[in-house]
């Protein structure tokens, strides 16, 4: 009898543990990379004359978000990156501030299927699941400002594409 509960109860356990629980639990405990960023509008960034909304990480290539549980992550953020633009050739320059001794930042997050809002101490962004990618939104992340003045000249919103790193 005691073999019978016991099995009922494995087999109880077993069916009624959630796999989308589990599944979800796995898309988060990874290493997230970041692979590329896009904005809402297209722009000729890099003044070859063609305007584009997606872009490389470039001296972001070393960012990253690391998952330590289901509440907690910390996100590395490996260059400050500010953009410029000449007032008056309107011509785009970026300027990047890497060091090797950048911290993470530690952040909290909450997860509900595919969405995942993220608190940081810069706020609360939005993100999503996408197969192998995390895509954070980031209102208004993108910003340029003029060379001369260093008042801002544009804003759009930013989103970061951050895939699983294997």
């Amino acid at each position: 009898m005691k073999h019978f509960i016991v099995l009922f109860l494995s087999t109880f356990l077993v069916f009624n543990c959630s796999e989308d629980q589990s599944s979800e639990e796995e898309k988060v405990n990874y290493v997230w990379k970041l692979t590329e960023w896009s904005l809402k509008e297209s722009i000729d960034l890099n003044n070859d004359g063609e305007a584009t909304s997606s872009f490389v990480p470039g001296c972001l290539n070393g960012s990253r978000i690391y998952f330590s549980d289901s509440e907690n992550a910390s996100v590395f953020i490996s260059s400050d990156v500010t953009f410029y633009q000449d007032h008056e050739s309107l011509d785009y320059a970026m300027s990047c501030s890497t060091s090797s001794d950048r911290p993470a930042v530690e952040i909290t997050y909450s997860k509900n299927g595919d969405e995942i809002i993220l608190n940081t101490p810069d706020g609360i962004f939005n993100g999503y699941f996408e197969g192998n990618d995390l895509l954070v939104e980031i209102p208004e992340g993108f910003e340029v400002l003029d060379n001369v003045t260093f008042e801002t000249v544009l804003t759009m919103d930013l989103t970061l594409k951050f895939s699983k790193e294997e």
